[in-house]
């Protein structure tokens, strides 16, 4: 999502409140909306085929002059992620083959392929350059977003306001959720946000 009167860029990792940090900006700033689509697909200029765009993405097919804008995200704990992710893919009324993101969170968790690829990249893959650089000026964190959302209201010169939280999906901590195997599977898995971000799994 791209402000050009604004200058600035907000990166919407999936499952880390994106949609209620756009939704609070949306009415106070005018964006050029890349996520158009409402379950992947391609985008109106049929740049990329995902609803979220990495920041490397943004720069190569949307703003050239990404270094020129204040750009900022929000990551999540990868173990929290998937818990989300994989309860709101049981909820979602439309994905390609009909049908809904049934099975175990087990299954979920180990399929190779996923309708919506985008969430389940690495969160890294959303921030960094094909050289491993860091493109975000400021990356905030789920755990801590109103005054993350505080800041970034501050950097972009809006009131600050509190975030109200739209797509959320009802479930316990996400740590009731998760055995050896299937804590392992994301251990493995997300090594890259893991290690980039210092994440551990609550005890």
């Amino acid at each position: 999502m791209i402000d050009h009167k604004n200058k600035f860029i907000f990166v919407h990792i999936p499952k880390c409140a994106g949609t209620s940090i756009y939704k609070s900006l949306i009415p106070q700033q005018d964006w050029y909306d890349i996520n158009n689509t409402e379950h992947g697909g391609w985008d109106a200029e049929r740049k990329i085929y995902k609803q979220h765009a990495t920041a490397l993405q943004i720069k190569k097919f949307y703003c050239a002059n990404f270094n020129d804008y204040f750009s900022f995200t929000f990551t999540r704990n990868p173990w929290s992620k998937l818990v989300s992710d994989y309860f709101w893919t049981n909820t979602v009324d439309v994905i390609p083959n009909g049908s809904k993101g049934k099975g175990s969170f087990l299954e979920y968790l180990k399929k190779e392929t996923f309708y919506r690829n985008d969430h389940i990249l690495p969160q890294v893959d959303f921030i960094l350059d094909d050289k491993g650089n860091n493109m975000i000026d400021f990356v905030g964190r789920f755990e801590n977003i109103q005054e993350d959302f505080n800041t970034v209201c501050d950097k972009i010169e809006i009131p600050r306001q509190i975030l109200s939280h739209k797509n959320a999906t009802k479930h316990k901590h996400y740590t009731e959720y998760y055995d050896d195997e299937t804590r392992h599977i994301v251990a493995e898995s997300y090594a890259k946000d893991i290690e980039y971000f210092g994440y551990k799994f609550e005890e």
